[in-house]
C-alpha cells in the first residue's frame, strides 16, 4: 500500500533569548494574518519549568525533549500557525 503524503501546513517560528518579547512579537503577525499562536515554553517538561521558575538554567539535555514535542506538535498541525521559542541553540535543534 502506498504511503500517503501529508500537507504541511506553514509555520513561521520566531527564536530569541529570554524576556527578547518572542512572544510579544509572535502574536502580532498570528493576529494579522489569522493564524493559530503556539507559545513554544508551555511544551516544557514539569521538571524543566521547576527549573526555570528556580532561576536556573536548561542545559542542552533539558531541552532536547521538549524541542522533540514541540516540534512533533507543529508537524501534526493543519493549519498555519506562528510559533514563539527559545531554540537558538543548533544542537538543540538537530
Amino acid at each position: 500500500m502506498p504511503e500517503t503524503r501529508r500537507e504541511l501546513s506553514p509555520v513561521a517560528i520566531v527564536m530569541g533569548v529570554s524576556g527578547s518579547g518572542k512572544t510579544t512579537l509572535s502574536r502580532a503577525p498570528a493576529a494579522h494574518l489569522g493564524w493559530a499562536f503556539i507559545e513554544g515554553d508551555d511544551f516544557h517538561s514539569a521538571t524543566n519549568t521547576a527549573k526555570m521558575t528556580a532561576g536556573q538554567p536548561l542545559d542542552n539535555s533539558d531541552r532536547r525533549d521538549w524541542i522533540a514535542v514541540l516540534t512533533e506538535f507543529v508537524r501534526m498541525r493543519r493549519e498555519p500557525s506562528v510559533v514563539s521559542c527559545c531554540a537558538l541553540n543548533a544542537v538543540v535543534r538537530g
